[in-house]
Protein backbone atom coordinates (compact mmCIF):
# COMPACT_ATOMS: atom_id res chain seq x y z
CA UNK A 1 0.00 0.00 0.00
CA UNK A 2 1.48 3.54 -0.79
CA UNK A 3 2.34 5.86 2.21
CA UNK A 4 1.68 9.47 1.77
CA UNK A 5 3.42 11.59 4.28
CA UNK A 6 2.35 15.22 5.19
CA UNK A 7 3.92 17.79 6.79
CA UNK A 8 7.09 20.21 5.93
CA UNK A 9 9.33 19.48 9.40
CA UNK A 10 12.78 19.33 7.96
CA UNK A 11 14.40 17.25 10.25
CA UNK A 12 12.33 14.48 11.16
CA UNK A 13 9.13 15.02 8.70
CA UNK A 14 11.12 15.05 5.60
CA UNK A 15 14.04 12.75 6.42
CA UNK A 16 10.72 10.10 6.96
CA UNK A 17 9.47 10.93 3.87
CA UNK A 18 12.94 10.11 1.98
CA UNK A 19 13.12 6.76 3.67
CA UNK A 20 9.29 5.26 3.85
CA UNK A 21 6.74 7.63 1.75
CA UNK A 22 5.80 6.74 -1.86
CA UNK A 23 4.05 10.37 -1.92
CA UNK A 24 4.18 13.60 0.17
CA UNK A 25 1.86 16.38 0.99
CA UNK A 26 2.47 19.75 2.26
CA UNK A 27 -1.05 20.76 3.21
CA UNK A 28 -0.21 24.87 2.05
CA UNK A 29 2.28 27.05 0.96
CA UNK A 30 4.08 29.02 -1.95
CA UNK A 31 6.16 27.91 -4.10
CA UNK A 32 9.35 29.18 -3.09
CA UNK A 33 8.70 27.87 0.55
CA UNK A 34 7.91 24.45 -1.57
CA UNK A 35 11.21 24.41 -3.80
CA UNK A 36 13.36 24.91 -0.29
CA UNK A 37 11.33 21.65 1.05
CA UNK A 38 12.21 19.92 -2.00
CA UNK A 39 16.05 20.63 -1.57
CA UNK A 40 16.16 19.23 2.01
CA UNK A 41 14.36 16.23 0.99
CA UNK A 42 16.54 15.68 -2.11
CA UNK A 43 19.50 15.84 0.83
CA UNK A 44 17.71 13.55 3.11
CA UNK A 45 17.04 11.05 -0.08
CA UNK A 46 20.71 11.12 -0.96
CA UNK A 47 21.73 10.33 2.52
CA UNK A 48 19.78 7.53 2.74
CA UNK A 49 20.12 6.00 -0.75
CA UNK A 50 16.71 6.79 -1.58
CA UNK A 51 15.18 7.48 -5.22
CA UNK A 52 14.18 11.48 -4.93
CA UNK A 53 12.51 10.80 -8.32
CA UNK A 54 10.03 8.43 -7.18
CA UNK A 55 8.38 10.00 -4.48
CA UNK A 56 5.24 11.94 -5.55
CA UNK A 57 5.03 15.46 -4.63
CA UNK A 58 1.94 17.33 -3.72
CA UNK A 59 0.67 19.95 -2.36
CA UNK A 60 -2.90 21.12 -1.06
CA UNK A 61 -3.73 25.12 -0.94
CA UNK A 62 -6.85 27.04 -0.13
CA UNK A 63 -8.22 27.96 -3.19
CA UNK A 64 -10.80 30.73 -4.16
CA UNK A 65 -11.45 31.96 -7.48
CA UNK A 66 -13.28 35.26 -9.01
CA UNK A 67 -12.99 37.34 -11.77
CA UNK A 68 -10.61 39.69 -10.30
CA UNK A 69 -8.14 39.46 -7.70
CA UNK A 70 -10.67 42.21 -5.32
CA UNK A 71 -13.60 39.38 -5.84
CA UNK A 72 -11.52 36.68 -5.14
CA UNK A 73 -10.03 38.05 -1.81
CA UNK A 74 -13.74 39.66 -0.83
CA UNK A 75 -15.14 35.90 -1.34
CA UNK A 76 -12.00 34.36 0.89
CA UNK A 77 -12.20 36.27 3.73
CA UNK A 78 -16.23 35.88 3.75
CA UNK A 79 -15.87 32.69 3.23
CA UNK A 80 -13.34 32.13 5.72
CA UNK A 81 -15.42 34.03 8.41
CA UNK A 82 -17.34 31.48 8.70
CA UNK A 83 -14.84 29.13 10.10
CA UNK A 84 -12.98 28.82 13.49
CA UNK A 85 -9.75 29.34 12.15
CA UNK A 86 -10.67 32.75 10.30
CA UNK A 87 -9.34 34.61 7.19
CA UNK A 88 -5.21 34.73 6.85
CA UNK A 89 -4.63 38.79 6.61
CA UNK A 90 -3.48 39.76 2.91
CA UNK A 91 -0.14 40.47 3.80
CA UNK A 92 0.54 37.10 4.63
CA UNK A 93 -0.01 33.65 2.55
CA UNK A 94 -3.70 33.19 2.03
CA UNK A 95 -3.43 29.86 -0.48
CA UNK A 96 -4.10 30.67 -4.25
CA UNK A 97 -6.40 33.12 -4.40
CA UNK A 98 -7.14 35.47 -7.13
CA UNK A 99 -8.65 35.72 -10.59
CA UNK A 100 -8.20 32.44 -13.25
CA UNK A 101 -5.39 33.79 -14.79
CA UNK A 102 -3.37 34.33 -11.28
CA UNK A 103 -4.34 31.30 -10.43
CA UNK A 104 -3.29 29.25 -13.20
CA UNK A 105 0.03 31.19 -12.91
CA UNK A 106 0.52 30.05 -9.36
CA UNK A 107 -0.29 26.42 -10.31
CA UNK A 108 2.37 26.68 -12.70
CA UNK A 109 4.84 27.68 -10.56
CA UNK A 110 4.16 25.40 -8.14
CA UNK A 111 4.93 22.50 -11.13
CA UNK A 112 8.12 24.73 -12.05
CA UNK A 113 9.12 24.21 -8.61
CA UNK A 114 8.62 19.85 -8.85
CA UNK A 115 5.40 19.73 -7.58
CA UNK A 116 3.60 16.45 -9.02
CA UNK A 117 0.08 17.37 -7.75
CA UNK A 118 -1.82 20.30 -6.83
CA UNK A 119 -4.94 20.17 -4.74
CA UNK A 120 -7.36 22.44 -4.58
CA UNK A 121 -8.92 23.11 -1.23
CA UNK A 122 -11.80 25.16 -1.99
CA UNK A 123 -13.58 26.30 1.46
CA UNK A 124 -17.22 26.04 2.14
CA UNK A 125 -17.61 23.69 -1.47
CA UNK A 126 -17.05 27.35 -2.89
CA UNK A 127 -19.40 26.70 -6.40
CA UNK A 128 -17.90 29.42 -7.85
CA UNK A 129 -14.63 28.80 -7.22
CA UNK A 130 -14.92 25.39 -8.47
CA UNK A 131 -16.74 26.09 -11.77
CA UNK A 132 -14.25 28.53 -12.38
CA UNK A 133 -11.23 26.56 -11.87
CA UNK A 134 -13.19 24.02 -14.15
CA UNK A 135 -14.02 26.32 -16.76
CA UNK A 136 -11.01 28.86 -17.00
CA UNK A 137 -8.44 27.15 -15.04
CA UNK A 138 -8.23 23.37 -16.10
CA UNK A 139 -7.28 24.17 -19.86
CA UNK A 140 -4.82 27.38 -19.36
CA UNK A 141 -2.51 24.92 -17.46
CA UNK A 142 -0.16 22.44 -18.80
Amino acid sequence: MPVLIGGGGEELTLRATAEYADRWNVPSGDPETYAGKLDVLREHCDDLGTDYDAIEKTIGNTTVIREDTEAAHEAYEDLLSRTEMGPTPRDEGRGTVGSPAEVAERIEAFGEVGVDTFMLMVPANDRRSVELFVDEVMDSIS
